[in-house]
């Protein structure tokens, strides 16, 4: 059941995009729904990037997304040690509706996979193409799942995940308020609110409440009418965790910042940057060092009223995030 249980929400898909829609045009242009998926970072409320556009009174927009990221990495820091070996799935369902002017509510319901995966062959011939390092990926069993934080002083296991593990993320609901509107410029605040409705111990949820909040700015026609510019930087607080809690920290800043070229009607070309500190006061640069993600991809229009995203994303600061993050997107409105 645990590959089977994205089967049932894939069939969603055709449902959604039959029913009768609005332009797509700012669908288009809106940044990759991601951010960080690091097992033991990706429990928290970090939210995915998204521009200062809202939805209009009485318009809804719909987004599913399927994320798949492959982790390895393993290090050893005064008496810390660390070994992440594994792959994420996540399917996201978001929904955001404008409610009057200026205004827009929403939520987000996550379904979390962990399990050994399938992709280190992959990511190990694409590495040796190019010279790549590694990281002795070679010297452990392939499609193999070990998450595995460790105190060397005491050899206690302080966070450990060896078996598979799935079901339902902490699900969140979001608040947006439009402060300026303009053909040339937007500015938002966006807030969310992350329930403790996963499990901190299948790593679907930090069994805590977090309170993101952030400023968003969007330029359709930045330098050209052909560019669009979305940025946002924001604050985390987080209530408390299960994972790893007495070295997490209940502060985040975190950014982002996109430009999306519109190559043709039917396809933009994007490239995006995601940025945080730190999530934990650890030695490791795995856990206690910031961390920046290039993203990498495209939006394609399948019709007037409906787009797809095709994203990959590479950790910019090596070991701070997946190797690899694969992602695929719906998004439309109705």
């Amino acid at each position: 059941m645990k590959k089977t249980s994205y089967a049932a929400v894939l069939l969603m898909l055709p449902a959604i995009t039959m029913t009768h829609l609005v332009s797509a045009d700012t669908l288009m242009d809106q940044p990759y729904a991601t951010a960080t998926r690091q097992p033991l970072v990706q429990v928290y409320g970090l939210p995915d990037a998204q521009g200062a556009e809202l939805q209009s009174s009485e318009q809804s927009m719909f987004l599913f997304s399927l994320d798949v990221g492959n982790t390895f990495s393993s290090s050893i820091e005064g008496d810390r040690a660390i070994f992440l070996d594994g792959e994420s799935y996540r399917a996201n369902f978001v929904w955001r509706q404008g409610i009057a002017e200026r205004w827009e509510v929403g939520f987000e319901v996550p379904y979390w996979l962990h399990d050994g995966g399938f992709l280190d062959g992959t990511v190990e011939n694409f590495h040796d193409l190019f010279d790549l390092d590694n990281g002795n990926r070679e010297l452990f069993s392939r499609d193999s799942l070990r998450y595995r934080y460790l105190d060397m002083n005491t050899s206690q296991v302080i966070y450990s995940l060896d078996d598979d593990a799935e079901g339902i993320g902490d699900v969140r609901l979001n608040l947006a308020y439009q402060l300026s509107e303009g053909q040339q410029e937007q500015w938002t605040v966006r807030t969310s609110l992350k329930l403790p409705t996963g499990d901190a111990g299948k790593l679907t949820g930090s069994e805590s409440m977090d309170l993101a909040v952030a400023l968003h700015y969007s330029n359709p026609q930045w330098l050209d009418e052909s560019l669009v510019l979305h940025a946002s930087g924001g604050v985390l607080w987080m209530e408390g965790t299960d994972v790893i809690a007495q070295e997490h920290n209940d502060i985040v800043w975190y950014g982002s910042s996109t430009v999306s070229w519109r190559w043709r009607d039917w396809v933009s070309w994007k490239v995006q940057l995601d940025a945080h500190t730190a999530f934990y006061d650890s030695p490791l640069k795995e856990l206690g060092d910031p961390a920046v993600q290039l993203i990498l991809g495209g939006t394609f229009r399948s019709s007037e009223n409906t787009s797809f995203d095709f994203s990959i994303s590479e950790d910019l600061i090596v070991n701070t995030a997946p190797d690899v993050v694969f992602q695929l997107a719906l998004r439309t409105q109705l």
